[in-house]
């Protein structure tokens, strides 16, 4: 049986993919760690966010860059509608399917999702929680990823 060409071109791009990030394989491994993730993931996330993460002091400050901050309108003691930053759209979609993902592992992240049961802001909480976890797990001021 032949192979279909976009096939064979894309086991070479996954070749040249997993080559080029050889130097970071530590990194992507530790990250591989957190429920929802996986290394297909970690690479989108690396080619969206980059590696230097020296101008956000904490996972805080760089989550309203990517936009995952669920949003927190209230006015005279009453939660109204809130709704997430705008921000980079192709990591808020992997880090939200990562969080559904993760909703049904026995983890922390599956305890938060079921406690969030029923809420529409679940997956960007869990998102949310993802972001820091690969923030903090890989050393604060450093490098995300």
């Amino acid at each position: 049986m032949v192979a279909h060409p976009l096939d064979v071109e894309r086991v070479q791009l996954d070749q040249a993919i997993v080559e080029r990030l050889q130097e970071q394989d530590g990194k992507i491994k530790r990250l591989d760690a957190i429920p929802g993730l996986n290394r297909r993931s970690i690479e989108v996330l690396f080619a969206e966010v980059g590696w230097d993460m020296s101008p956000f002091p904490d996972a805080a400050h760089f989550a309203p860059l990517v936009g995952i901050c669920t949003g927190n309108y209230e006015t005279d003691g009453k939660r109204l509608k809130g709704r997430t930053r705008k921000g980079n759209r192709y990591v808020k979609v992997i880090l939200v399917q990562a969080a559904h993902g993760a909703a049904t592992t026995q983890t922390y992240l599956g305890a938060q999702s079921r406690r969030l049961a029923g809420s529409k802001c679940a997956a960007v909480t869990l998102g949310h929680s993802i972001l820091g976890m690969g923030y903090h797990g890989l050393g604060i001021g450093g490098t995300l990823l």
